[in-house]
């Protein structure tokens, strides 16, 4: 499953890229959306904002984590590299990359003011090739927003931006973490995020006024919460996307975003890049339709950089989990957890004794250690071979507390 929103949340990201231009003007029916693309071939191509995804999350991968300069560099690199009609789109980025290229990459902590106008420094921007790094940085929390912070700094010095970033990153990394989880959950963890910085304490009453603004009709919405390039309008809107969406249509839930990201106008290409990152992520690559995948240039490399990223985290297992949901690291914490437990095979001493704790939702439960999630038991359900073919480098499924350690 992991591998899969992986895939989707980069070819998700890309699709929202490509889809925007082609339609910018729909305002029909959900479930047309898919023929509605087959029929416009002529607009397929992805633009700056999948070119820096791309080359930040090479750049990653080659450099074993975030530096400022290599970050730099392959975003030059890769601008340098792009067509000319992509290199178009780039706007004020360009300004920016021959700064960097032209300083010999020695000028990141001020920008010359000529080429940073104030709106430019509160989009977006960033957040919307940032993709990677809740990819790279699956069990690493911390770095994952210390690390997108940086990448704001290089291009969009503003709180404004950093929030958006931040909160970008975290709406991946909840998706991934909770594919299970309804709307209402998933919002409710984003608002709780919110209190864990200043940056992202801008974006709280935003994310609050979006639970009642679920049942709204759209024009209520984007009256409410904006859709223009604004880091606080977009990143908000396109969480609403996703959500609206996934309500909506829960078997169609990447065709349902898209549409709504087309139908709330706007800054579309943005909000519905930022949108398609986070529903790819969710629901995974399976959620979004053939027919637009081989009508998009570049898929192919998204994927491939998909599954690196993917093969990297799944040798990094070094946190226990976005949110604190209690100390589970002993034996009896998560016995505990496993109040009023619905069945009686397996046993909540099974479980808890290969580090799982019972989530309360449902049969779900969750490692304390790798964050590995299993549900749906049945009688002959085997937790620890489970856990083994999910994380089989996982300490706590070896641990000795585990009832089979001694087998």
């Amino acid at each position: 499953m992991e591998k899969d929103q992986f895939r989707g949340c980069l070819v998700g990201g890309l699709l929202g890229e490509c889809l925007c231009v082609p339609l910018k003007a729909y305002h029909g029916i959900v479930h047309k959306v898919a023929q509605l693309f087959v029929d416009t071939r002529d607009y397929r191509s992805y633009r700056e904002k999948t070119v820096l995804t791309n080359a930040l999350g090479n750049a990653l991968l080659n450099d074993g984590g975030y530096d400022a300069v290599s970050a730099a560099r392959a975003c030059v690199e890769a601008y340098y590299s792009a067509h000319p009609v992509i290199r178009s789109a780039f706007g004020k980025l360009k300004d920016i990359i021959h700064h960097w290229k032209w300083s010999n990459y020695n000028t990141f902590d001020t920008l010359p003011k000529n080429i940073v106008p104030k709106t430019f420094l509160k989009g977006y921007g960033p957040a919307a090739w940032i993709s990677a790094y809740p990819l790279y940085f699956r069990h690493q929390t911390e770095l994952m927003i210390r690390n997108v912070r940086s990448v704001a700094e290089l291009t969009h010095p503003a709180m404004e931006a950093y929030g958006a970033c931040e909160l970008q990153a975290y709406a991946i990394a909840v998706a991934l973490q909770y594919p299970y989880f309804t709307p209402e959950q998933f919002l409710d963890m984003l608002i709780t995020l919110c209190d864990s910085g200043i940056n992202l304490q801008l974006y709280q009453p935003k994310l609050v006024h979006l639970k009642t603004l679920l049942s709204e009709e759209t024009s209520v919405v984007v009256k409410a919460l904006g859709n223009d390039s604004a880091g606080l309008e977009a990143v908000p809107m396109a969480i609403y996307c996703v959500l609206k969406g996934t309500s909506l249509a829960p078997e169609n839930a990447f065709e349902a975003t898209m549409a709504l990201t087309i139908r709330v106008g706007g800054c579309t290409d943005g909000i519905a890049t930022l949108a398609g990152a986070i529903a790819g992520a969710w629901h995974g690559l399976k959620s979004i339709p053939q027919a637009w995948l081989q009508l998009c240039d570049g898929y192919k490399n998204s994927i491939m950089l998909a599954d690196k990223l993917a093969e990297h985290a799944s040798n990094t297992l070094t946190n226990r989990e976005i949110y604190d949901f209690g100390n589970y690291d002993t034996l009896e914490s998560r016995l505990e957890s496993f109040k009023g437990w619905p069945h009686l095979k397996p046993s909540p001493m099974e479980l808890a004794g290969d580090g799982f704790f019972h989530f309360g939702t449902q049969d779900c439960v969750q490692c304390y250690y790798c964050n590995c999630k299993l549900r749906d038991f049945e009688p002959l359900s085997d937790p620890r071979w489970d856990h083994l073919c999910k994380k089989h480098n996982c300490p706590a499924s070896n641990g000795p507390d585990n009832l089979y350690f001694h087998l």
